[in-house]
């Protein structure tokens, strides 16, 4: 909080895999901090180097409370459910699709 208050953007990514706080924050299952940066302006959509959301990190922690802060707050879902149906279509060894 001090840091956006001392003026740094909450959307700023970065160098290597352009991640946001958001992407951060949404791997590491802190839904609370997910909110705080939505209120201070953050693009939960924005999209990481590989098309990733911070709903897809989330989803890949498994933090089911990140999801649901992200889904309450406005993320888009349709970018993971196509992601998920290529991913199911093309199963990698020993996966097994849906």
């Amino acid at each position: 909080m001090q840091l956006v208050r001392a003026g740094a953007t909450v959307n700023a990514c970065t160098t290597r895999f352009a991640q946001t706080p958001a992407h951060i924050a949404a791997f590491g299952g802190h839904p609370q901090c997910l909110i705080w940066l939505v209120q201070a302006g953050a693009n939960i959509n924005k999209q990481d180097y590989v098309g990733e959301t911070p709903i897809h990190k989330a989803a890949r922690s498994g933090s089911m409370d990140s999801i649901s802060a992200l889904v309450a707050h406005g993320a888009q879902i349709d970018y993971v459910i196509r992601i998920d149906l290529i991913f199911s279509s093309n199963p990698r060894k020993g996966e097994h699709s849906i």
